[in-house]
């Protein structure tokens, strides 16, 4: 889901095994990659927030029940 991992994913066709077993390879077997992916995924949580979360639901609910 690229809207959810951003840039901190190996991204793969669903229907290409061969890209997936590569994808996997490239991870489990560069640490260099693998830190980058991890650092990437540290940096790509910073979007989520609970409480943003939490407003933008209740501000959804309010609007519909109003």
């Amino acid at each position: 889901l690229p809207e959810v991992c951003g840039d901190a994913a190996e991204y793969v066709d669903i229907d290409d095994t061969p890209g997936l077993a590569e994808a996997l390879k490239r991870v489990l077997t560069s640490s260099q990659r693998a830190e980058e992916l991890r650092q990437l995924g540290y940096e790509n949580i910073k979007r989520f927030d609970w409480s943003k979360s939490a407003k933008t639901m209740i501000d959804i609910l309010d609007s519909v029940l109003s």
